[in-house]
């Protein structure tokens, strides 16, 4: 008696039972693996984004906050140094790192930029002549695009400017004698159609000016 019902097999109550079972389980199943890659996913996106705008914001303060205060003569009454800071454009000099270009001094502009239809945030930067104004042909010309899909850019310039005694923001440095001492950016870009916002505060490390 024994040995044939080892041998019987399941029976049907059992059989239903199991397949009860299964069919309550894989869902659970399969709906905790889409919720784990659904936040595997978004991990990756919200690395994919830091890693953009880190990118944008090192190349911003490593240019930026190396700028050089050269100066540019258009005659004898007419003196300062080669930096152009507007609400929404800023342009300076500075070395390119020895990887990019082969180095050397070039004047770089950082602006909103139309690309393809679409707004972005764009570095560009050309040689810088000594002795002279930078060039404005397209010789040597590039240029990178810091961040896509961009809203608007204010900038802010902190220093004495020319007739003040004492420090304070500009909303423009525009033929000064010196280099402001910090440049405020505030960028709003949409990542993954929602706005992102952006505050960075860049110090100018040069503290002499340099003849050119």
């Amino acid at each position: 008696m024994s040995t044939r019902r080892a041998n019987a097999g399941f029976t049907l109550v059992e059989m239903l039972v199991a397949i009860s079972i299964v069919v309550l389980v894989v869902p659970l199943a399969i709906q905790g693996v889409q919720t784990g890659l659904g936040a595997w996913e978004r991990v990756a996106r919200q690395a994919d984004s830091g890693d953009w705008r880190r990118s944008a914001l090192r190349v911003i303060r490593n240019q930026l906050g190396n700028a050089l205060p050269l100066q540019g003569q258009v005659s004898v009454m007419d003196k300062h140094v080669v930096f152009k800071g507007e609400p929404h454009a800023l342009e300076f000099v500075s070395r390119l790192p020895r990887g990019v270009q082969g180095g050397g001094v070039y004047l770089n502009r950082i602006e909103i930029a139309d690309r393809r239809g679409e707004r972005v945030l764009r570095l560009s930067y050309r040689p810088f002549e000594r002795g002279s104004r930078a060039r404005r042909d397209d010789g040597g010309a590039a240029d990178v695009i810091l961040l896509h899909d961009l809203v608007s850019m204010d900038l802010r310039y902190f220093g004495r400017g020319q007739r003040l005694n004492r420090a304070a923001w500009h909303y423009d440095w525009k033929r000064q004698l010196d280099l402001p001492q910090r440049v405020e950016l505030k960028i709003v870009y949409r990542r993954q159609g929602r706005e992102q916002r952006l505050s960075l505060q860049v110090p100018i490390y040069a503290s002499a000016r340099e003849e050119i």
